[in-house]
This record gives structure tokens, C-alpha cells and sequence, in this order.
């Protein structure tokens, strides 16, 4: 079944009932959260409380489900004291992950988390779960962190841990560590401020996979050919596998990257939201004021004359504009295009004065 076959979103109030009732069915007593337990969670972890609806039929297909806190480790009063949840805490507890039986099998319950950690990316999420069930966490991602505190149904439980705003500091790190002297405008500072852009961008495009933007556009130019000598992005292959990623999401991330640069791409919109988002974020540092700056630095450090510099922007960079993929891309392309057109205007007027 195809995930187009759900719509993802909060829980409604009128839902707790039916919540309940999946949960009885994915676990055993001992386990499941009972009737006293689910209803204050969905009252005050709402936002936290994500199911999968089947379009067809109306009804939860499966759920997800969490309270966020400060507390690093998890321990058994989570699953009980829903007053314990603070929104803006950097540890997102995972409650729960319930996928009815008729709807396994196809994908769901790793859809799930998925759009649960691009929602709350700048959360760590933390579960627990028995150790058979270990090895499918690590295919999300998820890495072991041993046996839990949590002894909740009188089990024994792994903790274990998806850490993307550490990773996020480490690709910043290796970033940083790869651009270092570089001075011709692909540096540690273009990269970020592709990933601010790229996340401003996502933050217009709901259904966009935020950690696949952020980690592509973070490494977008950790193989670019004018930098590295580098093949099947090893650089950033190298990263990926370092942080546990698994094989198919890095497929993904170097797809989206492959896809962005203007020379390989020219004439090719890119085959995911998440790499239309990065290339316009990567071509809208390439325009406006620091699109100008980038283009000069770029010329002294490989010898190019002002005036082939100048035939750049109209090679190029005034092509751009036209080229966004996003409204809000091409809502940001205007100003800055206008930008260059004045800053043309004034070099041609510089220029011919004798």
C-alpha cells in the first residue's frame, strides 16, 4: 500500500477512544496504556500524538506517540504522569508506535517515524523496546543505547536513541573540518547559509522531509568536483555511515545532492521535494549581494578576469530567478534579482566613464 493512502497528523480529542482500543490490540495488558492513562497524554501532548489515517476508510491506521522533557533516560513514570511533559524539552520520549496487524508490513510504522522525527527535528527521540525488536529500530535509525531503567510491565527493555541535533553538530563539525582555507566562496559559511535557507523553505512545504534537507543541504558541497576528487560521494557517504544512517536514506541523500548543482542540472528540475528545496536554497546564494561576492571571490582565487566575471552573471546568475522550484524561493529570487540588475547597471555606467 502506498503511503499516499494515509493522511498523517494529530490526534482529534474525539479519537482517544480508538487510540485506546489499537493499543489493546498492538500490546499485550502488561504493556498497553490504559484508559486512565491515554486520555490525560492526549489532552496535554496533543502536538506529540501522530497517527496515520486510511483515506479510504475514515479510521487510524497506526499511531505514534510521545511526551518531551529534559530528563535524558527514560524511566517507567513517562508512560503514566502525562503532567511530566514539557513542549519545549530537547528529549522526545516515544510512548508508543502502533500499527494495526491488517496495515503491517508495508512501510507504516517506518513512515511513522519518519515524519515524527522531520516534525521534531531538533528533539532527540528516545525509546524503549524488547530486544527482538532492536535490530528494526536500527533499520529507522535508531541506535542501541543498552539495557533501559524502565522495567515497565515487568520487562526487560533496550533504550535507544535517534540524536539528530547531535548529528547535525557533527555534519557541522566535518563541514567545517572539509572547507577549512577555502576562500573561493564554497565554504563552511555558504553551506549554512544554504541550510538556513533550505529550512526556511521547508518550513512553507509541509510534506517536505526536513532531516533529508538538512543533512543534504549541509553536505551538498562536501563532493562538489570544483573541490574534491572524490567518487560516488564518498565524502559524504563517509559522514552518513559514521552517524548509523542506513544505506537507502543515504542513497536518498546523495540523490537530492546530485541533483542540485546548476552545471549537472541544467536544463533538470530534481526528482524530490527535498531537492527542489536545496537547489533553490544553493541558487539563492548565488545571487543578490552575496551571489555578487561569491562570484568575485570565486574569480581571484582561480585567476579569472572582472570582465569573466561579469559574462558569469549573464551565463547564469540572471537566469536563476526563473529557475526556482518553491513560491517561497521565488518570492526570495525577486529582491535579489533586481539586486544584481541594479549592481550591472552601476558597474556598466563605472565602467564606460573615462
Amino acid at each position: 500500500m502506498s503511503m499516499n493512502a494515509f493522511v498523517f497528523r494529530t490526534i482529534r480529542p474525539e479519537e482517544t477512544e480508538q487510540a485506546i482500543r489499537i493499543e489493546a490490540v498492538c500490546f499485550p495488558p502488561n504493556e498497553a496504556c490504559r484508559r486512565e492513562h491515554m486520555i490525560p497524554r492526549v489532552d496535554a501532548a496533543a502536538d506529540f500524538f501522530w497517527v496515520a489515517e486510511d483515506q479510504e476508510t475514515g479510521k487510524i491506521a497506526g499511531f505514534i506517540n510521545g511526551i518531551a522533557t529534559n530528563e535524558a533516560a527514560f524511566r517507567d513514570a513517562f508512560f503514566t504522569d502525562a503532567s511530566i511533559h514539557d513542549p519545549a524539552g530537547r528529549n522526545l520520549m516515544i510512548l508508543g508506535l502502533d500499527v494495526l496487524p491488517e496495515y503491517r508490513g508495508q512501510g507504516l510504522a517506518r513512515e511513522l517515524v519518519r515524519r515524527y522525527r522531520s516534525r521534531f527535528l531538533t528533539k532527540r527521540l528516545v525509546l524503549t523496546c524488547l530486544e527482538n525488536l532492536v535490530p528494526m529500530y536500527e533499520k529507522f535509525g535508531f541506535r542501541d543505547l543498552g539495557q533501559s531503567a524502565s522495567v515497565w510491565g515487568g520487562e526487560r527493555w533496550h533504550e535507544m536513541d535517534l540524536d539528530t541535533p547531535r548529528m547535525i553538530e557533527d555534519a557541522t563539525a566535518y563541514i567545517r573540518q572539509l572547507f577549512e582555507g577555502n576562500a573561493d566562496g564554497h565554504g563552511l559559511d555558504h553551506s549554512m547559509r544554504v541550510y538556513r535557507t533550505a529550512m526556511l523553505i521547508a518550513e512553507t512545504e509541509p510534506e517536505a522531509d526536513r532531516f533529508l534537507v538538512t543533512m543534504t543541504a549541509l553536505l551538498h558541497d562536501a563532493d562538489d568536483h570544483k573541490l574534491f576528487r572524490t567518487e560516488h560521494n564518498a565524502n559524504t557517504r563517509r559522514f552518513l555511515s559514521g552517524q548509523g544512517v542506513d544505506p537507502e536514506t543515504a542513497d536518498r541523500i546523495c540523490s537530492a545532492i546530485n541533483s542540485v548543482s546548476f552545471s549537472k542540472n541544467r536544463d533538470k528540475k530534481p526528482d524530490t521535494l527535498e531537492g527542489w528545496i536545496v537547489q533553490d536554497a544553493d541558487r539563492l546564494d548565488a545571487i543578490g549581494a552575496i551571489g555578487i561576492a561569491r562570484t568575485f571571490a570565486f574569480g581571484g582565487k582561480h585567476g579569472r578576469p572582472l570582465e569573466s566575471s561579469i559574462a558569469h552573471f549573464h551565463e547564469k546568475l540572471l537566469l536563476l530567478r526563473d529557475l526556482m522550484n518553491t513560491d517561497q524561493a521565488k518570492e526570495m529570487a525577486q529582491t535579489r534579482h533586481a539586486f544584481m540588475e541594479a549592481f550591472l547597471t552601476e558597474w556598466a555606467l563605472e565602467d564606460a566613464r573615462p
